[in-house]
């Protein structure tokens, strides 16, 4: 941008230089469709897996609680990869811990207690943060944990407590 187009007069409208090119905006690539072998690959996991999970489900009782305990360890883990790309540092540790046992206080409490963990796992999260030299680290940190252990391991674990509200709901 040229500065007599910075230097109009008030009440005139800039006019831009018609030398200079107009800035082009394009959207970014899209990443390739996934190969034939890769959506097969896709195919027979889900096909292996769906019976797996319906299975579970209609089992209930411990069977179910084990399985939704692998699903948000390996979920909590993924996420946290994800976003350890991007840079942030998450506490992997306490978030897997946090992960794994939302599910079971989901399957021996009540929706009260499971919220009442999950608060605890926010504010101890907070707190073992505030040793970080820098507050944008720790809150990145911070984000990172708890989004985590909120998104796959709270969320998830209400599977157990949907997967139970005919026993709830009578009492």
């Amino acid at each position: 941008v040229s500065d007599e187009v910075l230097d109009a007069p008030p009440g005139v409208a800039p006019v831009a230089d018609a030398s200079q090119p107009a800035p082009v905006f394009t959207q970014p690539p899209s990443p390739p469709p996934p190969s034939r072998s890769e959506l097969t690959l896709r195919l027979m996991t889900a096909a292996v897996i769906v019976p797996f999970v319906i299975t579970l489900v209609w089992i209930g009782g411990f069977p179910f609680l084990v399985g939704v305990i692998a699903i948000c360890l390996l979920g909590i883990r993924e996420f946290y990869t994800l976003i350890e790309g991007k840079g942030a540092h998450p506490l992997v540790g306490y978030g897997l811990f946090a992960g794994g046992v939302l599910p079971i206080v989901a399957y021996v409490g009540t929706q009260d207690l499971l919220t009442l963990v999950m608060t605890g796992f926010l504010l101890t999260s907070m707190v073992v943060q505030l040793s970080r030299a820098r507050v944008s680290e720790a809150m990145t940190s911070i984000s990172g944990t708890f989004f985590g252990v909120f998104y796959i391991g709270w969320l998830l674990s209400y599977a157990i407590l949907l997967r139970d509200f005919h026993r709830t709901a009578s009492l």
